[in-house]
């Protein structure tokens, strides 16, 4: 799992790395990225963050105790999953405007720019409905014990989005203002992330079949105990609307950056870049042991196994910080280097780096904490 993690995490770097010599880190930069993390946002509002953390256990429970092994739970659990989010993706991509809007003002001196994230938005929030297609049979998989394809499938993602941005780079005359874009490059940076997604989600789907899950629509949800994990998730929405909550205020902060100095990298996208590196440890270490040991923790939480789980929580939290803790500090010290190093390419030079390496250190120690409450 971590083979797979690393090789996954290693090409998304690569696709980084491209991606800011495709785009920079000034506004132009944060148009996508704003408009490609609202998908993510809005999934994890609408059932992702109960999927990821409340689900699994209920899966378990209903394979430990269902006379069909939890068959007719998964068929129902996945069908009114992908019907809530099938309607939440149509409702949210006919928002566009006003959901961009929660993010960044349209004020004549940014006009341009929140036009250009709404259109980037409606290519890429369809992909909410695919982020659950991927959570919810990488859940099955993992209630089965079937943990590599969660974890190697995001490399087919990464190999899209860096074909995508090596055309964008090789073909096209790479725009420095927001006004210089063409349709032609919005429609193959929107098209293509969406279709990257769209491939690794749907490739989970034979190795659900293959581990035994037939996918089935099944709408007869009453009394059939789907009430007990929506309870189960009631928690986890309140932590992912809390979350949203920061995120938004932090993403208007950074929205004014940008607007005020639209080209020297202060603003959301050199944020986004230094945490998706700062995140890189818990990701390929934490993430890999959480998703090894939860099923596991929910069959000794079933069966009253309480010291199985402090057990398994103490060790994941100790073999956790070998790595973490190192990395950590690793931040504070080099986040400029860092920063330099990976990002001084293309539309990038070496000034506009020096903003998202100063947010690479402040960001550094957080790691610690960060790490453990995911596991948590």
């Amino acid at each position: 799992m971590a083979a797979g993690t690393v090789v996954s995490r290693a090409t998304g770097l690569i696709r980084q790395v491209l991606q800011g010599a495709a785009l920079g880190t000034g506004l132009l930069a944060t148009t996508y990225n704003q408009a490609n993390t609202v998908p993510t946002s809005l999934y994890f509002l609408l059932i992702g963050g109960a999927l990821n953390s409340v689900l699994v256990p209920q899966l378990v429970r209903a394979r430990a105790e269902d006379p069909d092994g939890g068959a007719a739970f998964e068929q129902r659990l996945v069908t009114l999953v992908l019907c809530v989010l099938g309607a939440g993706t149509a409702l949210a991509t006919w928002a566009a405007p006003e959901i961009i809007s929660v993010y960044q003002q349209d004020t004549p001196a940014t006009h341009d720019a929140f036009e250009l994230t709404v259109v980037f938005a409606r290519f890429l929030l369809p992909q909410i409905f695919f982020y659950g297609v991927f959570s919810i049979f990488g859940q099955v998989l993992n209630a089965r014990n079937r943990f590599g394809a969660m974890m190697w499938t995001p490399v087919l993602n990464n190999v899209v989005l860096i074909t995508m941005f090596g055309l964008y780079l090789g073909m096209m005359t790479a725009p420095e203002k927001v006004s210089d874009i063409t349709g032609a490059q919005v429609r193959l940076l929107g098209i293509g992330t969406t279709l990257a997604l769209t491939v690794q989600a749907l490739a989970l789907v034979p190795y659900a079949h293959e581990a035994g899950f037939r996918l089935r629509p099944r709408f007869d949800w009453r009394g059939a105990g789907l009430r007990k994990s929506v309870n189960a998730a009631r928690w986890t929405l309140l932590f992912v609307l809390a979350n949203l909550v920061a995120s938004t205020v932090v993403t208007r902060l950074a929205s004014a950056a940008d607007a005020a100095l639209p080209s020297d990298g202060v603003g959301y996208t050199a944020y986004s870049y230094a945490q998706q590196i700062w995140m890189l440890p818990q990701s390929i270490v934490t993430v890999s042991l959480v998703t090894a040991l939860l099923p596991r923790m929910s069959r000794a939480v079933t069966e009253h196994r309480l010291d199985d789980l402090r057990a398994d929580l103490s060790r994941a939290l100790r073999i956790s910080g070998v790595i973490i803790v190192p990395a950590a500090f690793f931040f504070v010290a080099f986040g400029p280097q860092i920063a330099l190093l990976l990002f001084a390419h293309g539309a990038t030079d070496a000034a506009d780096t020096v903003p998202l390496g100063h947010m690479l250190q402040a960001f550094g120690l957080g790691l610690i904490p960060f790490s453990a409450q995911y596991l948590l």
